[in-house]
């Protein structure tokens, strides 16, 4: 007797399902990966010394982001 699960494993079916199902989902996720590099890539670096020595301003709501 086959267990359940090893069967399911050796269907082609199922992969190729599985396949059709994650692949959008990865590539989206891959073109949200890329669009964050590019901002990281995108933001100028400062020094210490360019750093303000009195109070700093706030125009923006900071945004915090989720790890992936």
């Amino acid at each position: 007797m086959h267990h359940p699960i090893l069967w399911l494993l050796n269907q082609p079916l199922f992969w190729a399902a599985l396949a059709v199902l994650s692949g959008p989902v990865f590539f989206v996720r891959g073109f949200l990966a890329l669009q964050r590099k590019k901002l990281i890539l995108g933001t100028p670096s400062s020094t210490v010394r360019g750093a303000a020595l009195g109070p700093v301003g706030v125009r923006r709501k900071a945004i915090g982001l989720a790890p992936w």
